[in-house]
């Protein structure tokens, strides 16, 4: 079963505007129902801030959890390049728990790596398959991600 639970918020957000701004761009540019920054910290990964339906997959913010039940440990391990059109039929992940309990049609992320050495995942998920999904997305969610890093780095 995946753990969830409620963090209490230790650390001060990161430049709120900007990092929402930069989550709606990804999210509507690809088409994806919501767009998250994850930390990975302690083998968990935590839902820093979100844009989009965040509640449908069950990813408020400060929802912990266990980073081997995620599509993220998979794309930190190089067994998934991070696109995923249709998870139902990828075979890393439609074994997984959170895929059916949060309905989870296709995902994309891309790990992020601070200056400070906190790593976090870039992340966006949809309810539905998008076939379309791959290389030229992920390079732009590479450069979304700069934006993000950026962001974090300046609120410290």
């Amino acid at each position: 079963m995946v753990s969830l639970t409620e963090e209490p918020q230790r650390r001060e957000r990161p430049h709120a505007e900007e990092l929402t701004a930069a989550l709606t761009l990804a999210r509507e540019q690809l088409e994806m129902d919501v767009a998250f920054l994850g930390e990975v910290e302690d083998g968990r990964e935590v839902v820093r801030t979100s844009s989009g339906d965040a509640d449908s997959f069950g990813l408020a913010q400060g929802t912990s959890v266990d980073l081997s039940a995620t599509y993220c440990q998979h794309v930190l391990e190089g067994r998934l390049d991070g696109a995923v059109p249709d998870a139902t039929r990828e075979p890393l992940t439609a074994g997984l728990e959170i895929t059916a309990r949060a309905s989870i049609g296709s995902y994309i992320g891309v790990p992020l790596r601070a200056r400070n050495a906190r790593l976090y995942m870039l992340c966006c998920l949809a309810h539905e398959s998008r076939p379309a999904l791959g290389e030229a997305d992920l390079r732009f969610m590479r450069g979304v991600g700069e934006t993000v890093l950026a962001a974090v780095a300046r609120k410290g």
